[in-house]
């Protein structure tokens, strides 16, 4: 699945994809975001990610509580509030769909 495939691409981590979460539109694209469970391996920053890095392009690799993820400027910004709104729902551990 190209989740999967994106996920080691772009941070070198590999995982089971659990559920989808949340489903929208970037830049009038189809969106998708996903639990991911079962994380293996070191987090590193590579791929596009890792060269575009820089004071004008952040990338970073992190997890995140629910309460931190809400301050985090994640892009899109239009998946913010609805993911964080999902998390914050289903409590430390675990998402489920509603």
């Amino acid at each position: 699945m190209a989740a999967l495939r994106e996920l080691e691409e772009e941070t070198t981590l590999a995982a089971r994809i659990d559920q989808l979460l949340w489903t929208g539109r970037h830049n009038g694209r189809p969106a998708s975001y996903f639990l991911m469970t079962d994380v293996t391996g070191t987090a590193v920053l590579s791929g596009f990610e890792a060269e575009a890095n820089g004071p004008n392009d952040s990338y970073q690799l992190l997890w995140a509580t629910a309460d931190e993820f809400d301050q985090l400027n994640l892009h899109p910004a239009d998946v913010r509030e609805p993911l964080t709104r999902l998390l914050r729902s289903q409590g430390p551990g675990r998402c489920q769909n509603s």
